[in-house]
């Protein structure tokens, strides 16, 4: 599992955008605990090539568990504009 953790796909999406995207909230929690994870690859507002980061994708999507996991992260950008819009907007 090491070995995965810290890639990208072919389409440059890290396994924890791709896990948002699914909703899946336990591959998230995993993801952000794993110990093989590097801290300095991990970024948890990666931008996609849209520019759109895990946050924005998990509340356009209604994923409440995800917003709620990757709102406990430290390092979370809530201020990660997408076109001007926050990524807070899909909730209104």
């Amino acid at each position: 599992m090491a070995e995965w953790v810290n890639t990208y796909n072919y389409d440059g999406y890290q396994p924890l955008l791709l896990a948002v995207r699914r909703g899946d909230s336990s591959m998230v929690k995993l993801l952000l605990s794993h110990k093989d994870i590097d801290v300095n690859k991990r970024d948890i507002n990666a931008k996609d090539e849209w520019g759109t980061t895990p946050l924005w994708w998990a509340t356009k999507s209604g994923h409440c568990s995800v917003v709620k996991r990757l709102l406990a992260e430290s390092t979370l950008d809530l201020n990660g504009f997408v076109e001007l819009l926050s990524p807070l907007h899909p909730c209104r």
